[in-house]
């Protein structure tokens, strides 16, 4: 092979990585959502129980919910941009 098809090979190979690495963040993050309330829950009984402040769960709450947020976008962004480099 010569050295620019190497080249390409190996540029389309890090766009297919980056489309799994999307599927991988966006399913994680519909995942998160789905469990969410649940997540909430635990957080919101372990106040009860005296485990954990009440600050500290709504901070728990709050980094759940910009997480799940937060990886469901960057997941349909990084799957996005990598379906655009491949099929363009």
């Amino acid at each position: 092979m010569t050295p620019v098809t190497l080249a390409l090979v190996s540029i389309r190979e890090t766009y297919e990585v980056l489309g799994l690495i999307g599927i991988v963040a966006t399913l994680a993050g519909v995942w998160m959502q789905s469990k969410r309330t649940g997540l909430d829950s635990d957080a919101e009984e372990a106040v009860k129980d005296g485990v954990m402040t009440e600050m500290a769960a709504r901070r728990r709450i709050s980094i759940i919910a910009w997480g799940t947020r937060l990886l469901t976008v960057t997941g349909v962004v990084c799957l996005s941009f990598a379906g655009w480099k491949l099929f363009r």
